[in-house]
């Protein structure tokens, strides 16, 4: 009797499991892509250890904002269909964000479809500089 019980269970408990990793995985990777609590500044934001794929710009209705991509990160079952995304207002100060946009439509109206978004040049996204309102690209920048 006991075999038989634990020979049917057997696929129930390995469902379980997997689902458990998961929706474990899917949390591990939105906490790797949530920004830091508070008021996080574009230049904290670049110069953490992030990992960046572009920093775009576009005017919208008068004012300046600013989006960084993020890389996705490499977790065990999570499966993004998109990137992460920041958007920084024209004081440099994160307004918006989103941990896919390939499955945050509202994000992606708001901020992608409706704007015209340039792309900041350079080498190594994940090297660039913010100091002020100036980019440059590289090592560290004094004012």
């Amino acid at each position: 009797m006991k075999k038989t019980l634990l020979f049917l269970l057997s696929p129930v408990l390995l469902f379980a499991g997997a689902i458990a990793l998961l929706l474990r995985s899917e949390t591990e990777y939105h906490k790797s892509v949530q920004p830091p609590p508070g008021d996080v500044h574009l230049v904290d934001f670049l110069n953490s250890e992030r990992q960046l794929l572009c920093v775009e710009e576009a005017v919208i209705n008068g004012e300046t904002y600013t989006m960084v991509t993020g890389c996705i990160p490499n977790i065990t079952l999570a499966l993004p269909s998109g990137p992460p995304a920041y958007v920084f207002d024209a004081r440099h100060i994160l307004i918006d964000w989103c941990a896919d946009i390939g499955d945050n439509s509202d994000f992606v109206k708001k901020w992608i479809t409706q704007n015209v978004w340039t792309k900041k040049e350079t080498d190594e996204p994940d090297q660039m500089q913010y100091t002020g309102n100036s980019r440059t690209s590289g090592g560290a920048t004094s004012d």
